[in-house]
C-alpha cells in the first residue's frame, strides 16, 4: 500500500474531534476572526439565536509541492444541543485547528478524536448500492464543462511545476536546469517521449506533454 499524503506532506488520517460548546456565539466569533478568514454558513432561529453554523476553513498548502491556491484544511459544524465537530484529513491538521479553537478561551472542551488511516478506509468494503452510487455520481461529475475545465487547468500547471521539480529518473535534477546543453536536453525528451508512452487518463485529467515540450524548448512531437 503506498504512502498517502495531503497537500502539507503529512499522513493522511481522516480525523473527527468533538468538543462541548459552553459558549457557541463566541465560539463563532473566534472562528470568523481566523486568518485566513475562513468561509463560514450561520442560521439563526426566529429569535436570534444561534441554530447552527458550518465552518470551511482553508490556507495554502505548507507543502512547497503543493498548488499555490488554498486548500481545505478542516470542517467544522456545530448544530444547536449537539457538540462541535471538527473534520480533517490529518493529526496535523486536527492539532493546528485544536490550539486555535483553544486558544480562544474557554468556551469549549474537547471530548475525544478518532482517526482512520487511508489504509483503513481503503480497506473497508464497499456496499454495492453505495458503488453504484458512488460510480454514477462520479460519472455526472466528470461530464461536468466546468469540473473538466478546472481539472485541466490543475493538470496544466502541474505540468508546468514538473519543469523545475527534482526527478529522480535525471539523477535529481530539474528538467529546466538540464535542458540548457545539448546531453541534457536529449536526456529529458527522453523522459518526456517515455511518459508519453504510457497509458493517460481519458479527458483532461493528464500531463500536458505539449505544454512540458513547449516550456523547454523539446522538439514537438
Amino acid at each position: 500500500m503506498p504512502t498517502i499524503v495531503n497537500n502539507d506532506g503529512n499522513l493522511m488520517v481522516q480525523t473527527t474531534s468533538f468538543y462541548e460548546v459552553l459558549d457557541e456565539e463566541c465560539v463563532l466569533i473566534e472562528i470568523e476572526g481566523w486568518r485566513p478568514k475562513p468561509d463560514v454558513d450561520v442560521k439563526r432561529d426566529r429569535s436570534g439565536k444561534l441554530a447552527t453554523f458550518n465552518v470551511n476553513y482553508q490556507r495554502k498548502p505548507l507543502e512547497t509541492r503543493g498548488l499555490g491556491e488554498r486548500v481545505l484544511v478542516a470542517h467544522i459544524t456545530w448544530r444547536k444541543g449537539e457538540n462541535l465537530l471538527v473534520e480533517t484529513n490529518s493529526t496535523e491538521r486536527d492539532l493546528e485547528i485544536r490550539n486555535k479553537l483553544e486558544g480562544g478561551g474557554g468556551d469549549l472542551r474537547l471530548l475525544r478524536t478518532l482517526g482512520r488511516s487511508a489504509v483503513d478506509l481503503m480497506s473497508e468494503p464497499v456496499p454495492e448500492k453505495d458503488r453504484l452510487r458512488l460510480e454514477r455520481e462520479d460519472r455526472d461529475l466528470a461530464a461536468n464543462p466546468e469540473v473538466q475545465e478546472r481539472i485541466a487547468d490543475m493538470f496544466r500547471d502541474y505540468s508546468l511545476r514538473w519543469c523545475d521539480t527534482t526527478i529522480p529518473a535525471l539523477g535529481n535534477r530539474k528538467p529546466r536546469t538540464l535542458v540548457r546543453n545539448a546531453g541534457g536536453k536529449a536526456k529529458v525528451l527522453a523522459l518526456v517521449e517515455e511518459m508519453e508512452s504510457r497509458p493517460q487518463p481519458e479527458g483532461a485529467a493528464g500531463m500536458d506533454f505539449a505544454l512540458i515540450r513547449r516550456e523547454l524548448d523539446l522538439p514537438g512531437k
